[in-house]
């Protein structure tokens, strides 16, 4: 009952604010003919210093896509490009090219899940409002084992090992060799949304191995990190989960916007020093429980398998 309460005035609250949106004559002008819009856009590297003479082009979307059209340029020696048109306000797309550099983008949108911005004197708000592109240098790109795919996990309530050179689980259940971390699945059986328990211990089981948290760089096509610091310290165990909350469900697992830089194969000598070890990028771990009986690991990661070598830029 309680839910149901919730739901109809989540439905009252859809219907007020679209009667709301329906009473603004200059928001409907706009979504309908376009509005003008001003955008300070600014090219920066890593170390946020401006990067002059890049391609900008702008997709300035209209109410049809056929009568969209495109803003180009560059950037000035301040690295800035200043984006000025007529849009409908419901697809603006960005790509900023350099050579040695990574391609950039972006995608913008004054409309929001229907939800009105504000519109005045013929112009979308905010007005002006600076953007700050990552142009990132490519420096030293290496051949990795790159990895995006799910794993039926074959034991529940046991560790296995995984192999990421192999891209497999360690035998028995696959045709790995090297244990680069182990999990653990608790599930109670049921599909994602209607389970009471779906969890996924990740664990680092060898002495030195372990991983920690790094930024990814949204809107660079290399949003990874081009060195692991060997100086970190190190986390060993990560849990994922799915959970109800509030009627629904969710995911946890990696924090949003980070990656696990991940030390593995690590040989100490007598002193605990570092003698070898392989470096990784884990992007995401995810847990899913499908209706075949079996539950599902997706993992996404960039492997290194040059010992000692931390570089994480990879090849494209």
């Amino acid at each position: 009952m309680k839910n149901l309460l919730v739901l109809v005035c989540w439905l009252l609250a859809l219907n007020f604010e679209a009667l709301a949106y329906k009473k603004d004559p200059d928001f409907l002008e706009a979504e309908r003919k376009g509005a003008e819009t001003c955008i300070r856009l600014v090219a920066k590297s890593d170390d946020g210093v401006p990067v002059p003479n890049a391609r900008v082009e702008v997709l300035m979307g209209m109410t049809f896509r056929e009568r969209a059209y495109c803003l180009n340029g560059t950037t000035d020696t301040n690295g800035v490009f200043v984006i000025s048109g007529k849009t409908t306000g419901n697809e603006i797309e960005i790509e900023v090219q350099k050579d040695g550099y990574y391609k950039a983008f972006k995608k913008l949108s004054y409309i929001r899940m229907g939800r009105e911005h504000e519109v005045k004197d013929g112009r979308w708000l905010p007005w002006g409002d600076t953007l700050n592109i990552p142009l990132r240098e490519i420096k030293s790109p290496v051949s990795l084992i790159c990895h995006n795919a799910g794993f039926d996990i074959p034991n529940n309530g046991e560790w296995i090992g995984f192999d990421m050179e192999k891209q497999d689980w360690v035998a028995p259940a696959g045709k790995g060799k090297i244990e680069d971390f182990a999990v653990n699945l608790k599930w109670d059986g049921k599909q994602s949304m209607y389970s009471d328990l779906l969890e996924l211990r990740v664990r680092f089981p060898r002495n030195g191995d372990g991983y920690y948290y790094a930024d990814k760089t949204y809107g660079s096509a290399f949003s990874g990190i081009y060195q692991a610091d060997t100086n970190q310290c190190l986390q060993t165990e990560l849990v994922c989960k799915v959970e109800k909350v509030d009627g629904g469900w969710k995911e946890t697992g990696i924090p949003k916007g980070k990656l696990m830089v991940v030390r593995s194969r690590t040989t100490l000598d007598q002193y605990g020093t570092v003698v070898d070890a392989n470096y990784s990028a884990i992007r995401a771990i995810s847990i899913f429980g499908g209706w075949r009986g079996t539950a599902e690991m997706g993992v996404n990661y960039q492997f290194n398998p040059i010992p000692n070598d931390t570089n994480l830029e990879p090849k494209r």
